[in-house]
């Protein structure tokens, strides 16, 4: 299993406009990573345990993670409804992460197809996937069962 710090690391080197993450939307993305690296490896590529809540899949332990990091700073800001959004700024990018080259690949992969989304729509996606529609509010979502019955394994 790979670490979650690497894995968030790597993803805000190479997200174009990483600093404009929101919480949220990194949450996201990071629920998509674990769900494609189980859809293509039937095995779990962090230790989080997802929790399925009305906003989607939750990691209750995200933000300590980054504010244990020296590479991330927790920015509060507010939109124009006065909305309280919390933006992660990354702070190097000049480390060598121990990551497999699989997992790059997925973090990859992830990025190309999500870089570009609205907000609405990187929500539907994640609420339409397979792992989240399967799963019963409040419980964790076994990523790697539910890939494994997606993909009819």
């Amino acid at each position: 299993m790979e670490k979650v710090i690497n894995i968030l690391t790597y993803l805000y080197r190479n997200y174009p406009n990483s600093n404009q993450l929101s919480y949220s939307r990194t949450m996201k993305i990071l629920y998509l990573i674990e769900w494609r690296f189980a859809i293509t490896k039937f095995e779990k590529l962090t230790d989080i345990n997802w929790t399925l809540t009305r906003f989607g899949p939750y990691y209750d332990k995200l933000i300590q993670i980054f504010e244990d990091s020296q590479n991330f700073d927790i920015i509060t800001k507010f939109d124009d409804h006065n909305n309280q959004l919390l933006i992660i700024k990354f702070l190097r990018k000049s480390e060598k992460l121990p990551l497999k080259e699989d997992t790059e690949e997925v973090i990859d992969f992830v990025i190309k197809h999500v870089s570009e989304l609205k907000w609405s729509e990187l929500n539907n996606i994640v609420n339409s996937t397979y792992g989240v529609i399967n799963s019963k509010s409040n419980e964790i979502i076994d990523v790697v069962q539910l890939a494994k019955k997606y993909k009819n394994v």
